[in-house]
C-alpha cells in the first residue's frame, strides 16, 4: 500500500510552509530539511508538478548513488538538452548531504544562474555535511512533524483512500507511536489493519513489512508454546505467499517488538524469546529446510 499526495491540498501538515509555497516564484532553488519520513521527497515532487514539469522531465536523484563528480556533471548537462516532453525540467537532489565536498562544488556555478525552465530541489535530513556556499544557493525550508490532530487527519485520509476501517483505540495508539512522522503513520495504518487487539498492535508496529504482520498468528502460536503439528499447519499457509527468508525476518522483527511491548511478561518469557531468536537467526541453504528445522526446534524447547 502506497499513499502519495499529489497536491499541496492533499499534503497534510506544515500549513505555514504550504502557504508560502503556493505563492512561490521559482526564481531560486529550494531545499527541504527535516527528519526521515517527514515528507520532504513527496513535497519535492508536488513542487515539481507545480512548476509545470511533466513526469518524464522530473529526475529524482538519490545522491547516495550519484556522488561522483562526473555523474553530477552529466546530470547537470542533461538539464540543458531538449526534451520531447516539454521545455520545463526539474532535478530533485535527494539526500544531498551524501555528496562529497568536491561534488557539491560542481553544483555551485550551475545553481547560481539556472536557465529558464529549469528548477532544482534538494532534500536533506541534515545540513551539517553540506558546504556553506552550497546552502546559500537555496531557499531553505524545514518540515515539521505532524501535530496529533494532523496525524489523526492523515490516518482518516489514508483509511478512506484504501477502504480500511481502523478501530479508534488503534488509531490513538498509532498517533502516539508514530511521533507525527507521516511515513510511519501511512505504514502503520496498513500494519494495524492486520491487528485484532491492542496487544497485537503494540508489537505489529515494530514490523518492517506487511509480510511481518502476516506472521503474527505464527508468532502468537510460538509464544503459547504450540506443538509442532500446529506450527507446521500455519507455516504451510505462510509458505504459499511468502519466501522462507521473509517469514524468518518477520518472526525476528515480531520477537523484537514483543520485547519492547508493555505486554512482555518478564524474564521467563524473555529467556524463551531469546532462545527462539537465536534459533531463527541461524539461516542457511536451502532456506525452506532451515526455517522448518528452526520452527521444529522451537516447538521442542519445553521438552529439552
Amino acid at each position: 500500500m502506497e499513499y502519495k499526495p499529489k497536491t499541496l491540498d492533499e499534503f497534510v501538515g506544515n500549513e505555514r510552509l504550504k502557504k508560502f509555497l503556493r505563492g512561490m516564484s521559482f526564481d531560486k532553488p529550494v531545499m527541504f530539511e527535516g527528519s526521515p519520513g517527514v515528507g520532504k521527497t513527496t513535497l519535492a515532487h508536488i513542487i515539481a508538478h507545480m512548476f509545470g514539469a511533466p513526469p518524464e522531465n522530473i529526475t529524482d536523484l538519490n545522491c547516495v548513488y550519484y556522488s561522483k563528480i562526473e555523474d553530477m556533471r552529466e546530470r547537470l548537462a542533461s538539464l540543458g538538452r531538449s526534451s520531447l516532453f516539454g521545455a520545463k525540467k526539474v532535478l530533485i537532489l535527494d539526500e544531498i548531504h551524501e555528496l562529497s565536498d568536491k561534488t557539491q562544488q560542481v553544483l555551485l556555478k550551475p545553481l547560481e544562474a539556472l536557465s529558464e525552465g529549469i528548477f532544482v530541489i534538494a532534500c536533506t535530513t541534515t545540513t551539517q555535511k553540506v558546504i556553506p556556499t552550497l546552502l546559500r544557493r537555496f531557499n531553505r525550508f524545514e518540515l515539521e512533524a505532524l501535530s496529533e490532530d494532523e496525524s489523526a487527519d492523515l490516518i482518516d485520509t489514508v483509511c478512506r483512500s484504501f477502504g480500511i476501517k481502523l478501530r479508534a483505540d488503534l488509531g490513538e495508539l498509532l498517533i502516539e507511536e508514530s511521533k507525527g512522522i507521516p511515513s510511519s503513520i501511512i505504514k502503520g495504518v496498513e500494519l494495524l489493519s492486520k491487528a485484532d487487539t491492542i496487544e497485537d498492535a503494540q508489537y505489529v508496529l515494530h514490523a518492517d513489512t506487511l509480510a511481518d504482520t502476516d506472521t503474527l498468528t505464527l508468532m502468537k502460536l510460538i509464544i503459547k508454546r504450540a506443538k509442532w503439528d500446529i506450527l507446521r499447519t500455519e507455516l504451510d499457509q505462510l509458505l504459499k505467499s511468502y519466501a522462507p527468508s521473509m517469514i524468518r525476518t518477520g518472526l525476528l522483527n515480531l520477537i523484537a517488538g514483543r520485547l519492547t511491548s508493555p505486554y512482555f511478561k518478564g524474564s521467563n518469557e524473555g529467556e524463551f524469546l531469546n532462545k527462539c531468536f537465536t534459533i531463527l537467526s541461524k539461516d542457511g541453504i536451502p532456506d525452506k529446510a532451515f526455517l522448518i528445522m528452526a520452527l521444529y526446534n522451537i516447538s521442542r524447547l519445553d521438552e529439552v
